[in-house]
């Protein structure tokens, strides 16, 4: 048993040793513990935290935010402007999620704006606040009537509505994460046993959902970026 204890602690070492997340509960800690694993427990000033958290970002902030799409400037609106603003900015310091949502607040906002002149055209005297609620499923048939966009484009605004708007506004990481899989090492500290598995289903396992969603977060970013900001394009006047 000592040997076996001996090859676990090697593999362990080694499992962790390039580890980007480490996921654990308090009954495998409190195992450890019992073990004679050291648990070490840090606490960084916030000073320290922020100098560190700065100098991460710095380093990968001009990488992505070279790509970001571009909103034309002469669309009259400082909202609009200051929702852009706030994208690239959370895109620049990689907060994903921030940098999805804003996009996703831009288009929506920009949609009801259309909206308000198409009726404005029928009715000079329309009112703002009957818009102000609207989501992006009534928008998008509002401008289709409107002859704003097509078809296609109203399918398409619907689709991105229920796939990607509706799973971030409502933080449903299930949805998000459906089919996603990781590659991982699992340890069981009862058996002292490391196993890697490769392609593990994320939904399958609730303790990864936040990990998972990362990797979405990191790999639609762009895309949903630049399907929001071509629809504004597109929408405003």
């Amino acid at each position: 048993m000592k040997n076996k204890s001996k090859d676990f602690k090697k593999e362990l070492e080694l499992a962790t040793k390039n580890a980007t997340v480490l996921v654990s509960n308090q009954d495998t800690i409190r195992s450890m513990e019992e073990k004679g694993e050291k648990i070490e427990r840090k606490f960084i000033t916030y000073k320290a935290y922020l100098e560190d958290l700065f100098t991460r970002k710095r380093k990968v902030a001009l990488q992505l935010v070279t790509p970001i799409p571009k909103m034309r400037d002469n669309l009259g609106s400082a909202i609009l402007q200051s929702i852009y603003e706030e994208m690239r900015d959370s895109l620049a310091l990689g907060i994903f999620s921030s940098a999805i949502m804003h996009p996703i607040l831009l288009l929506e906002y920009a949609m009801r704006i259309r909206v308000y002149k198409e009726r404005q055209k029928a009715d000079p005297n329309a009112k703002w606040e009957p818009v102000a609620g609207l989501l992006i499923r009534p928008l998008a048939n509002a401008l289709h009537k409107s002859v704003v966009i097509n078809k296609e484009q109203k399918a398409d605004l619907i689709g991105f509505n229920e796939k990607i708007r509706n799973p971030y506004m409502h933080i449903n990481i299930y949805e998000l994460t459906k089919g996603m899989t990781l590659d991982v090492t699992s340890v069981n500290i009862i058996k002292e046993e490391v196993e890697r598995i490769e392609k593990s289903p994320v939904t399958e396992n609730p303790h990864m959902w936040f990990v998972g969603k990362k990797k979405y977060d990191a790999m639609s970013v762009l895309p949903i970026m630049k399907k929001c900001v071509n629809y504004v394009n597109i929408i405003s006047v």
